[in-house]
């Protein structure tokens, strides 16, 4: 929007002024800005309140299953491994989403739209990639019973 001959090019044909296009293009980033937000705040929530709580209730039933099934003199190793990947994904998405809300509550406020614009971008996306990434994980250990979401397999093959 604001490079020089773009500037030049709106002007000549009196489309927008100097001004105008300054003024949509901090517009644009602000509301870029505020869609990453609104983005990372809606994930927040939802691992918090959803995915963690499912992890947890189905790490529980695991743990008493394999509880069980030695109480009844067998042993069971590849429900340790299951359990174990289970909870070393759930800290690392539990780290993951501190480490994203303590970002997301350090953007800068005041500042121009571009600099707002860029941390959005260069500090908070990644670390929702990263969320993101080991919530699929979690997705992928969890029963599909315990998951809150509807699965990828329900999304490809249940639509109708």
């Amino acid at each position: 929007y604001t490079s020089e001959k773009n500037i030049r090019l709106f002007e000549t044909h009196r489309v927008l002024s100097a001004t105008e296009l300054r003024s949509r293009r901090d517009i644009g980033l602000d509301s870029y800005a505020k869609i990453i937000n609104i983005e990372a705040e809606t994930m927040l929530m939802m691992v918090r309140r959803q995915i963690l709580p499912a992890v947890f209730r189905y790490a529980g039933m695991l743990a008493r299953s394999m509880e069980d099934i030695r109480s009844a003199g067998s042993a069971l190793s590849y429900g340790g491994e299951i359990l174990s990947s289970l909870c070393g994904q759930a800290d690392l998405l539990t780290a993951k989403t501190t480490q994203l809300s303590v970002t997301l509550s350090a953007k800068p406020v005041s500042e121009s739209p571009e600099r707002c614009a860029a941390y959005m971008h260069d500090c908070v996306l990644p670390l929702m990639r990263e969320v993101r990434s080991h919530a699929d994980a979690l997705e992928i250990l969890t029963e599909k019973s315990c998951w809150p979401f509807p699965t990828y397999d329900d999304l490809l093959f249940g639509v109708r």
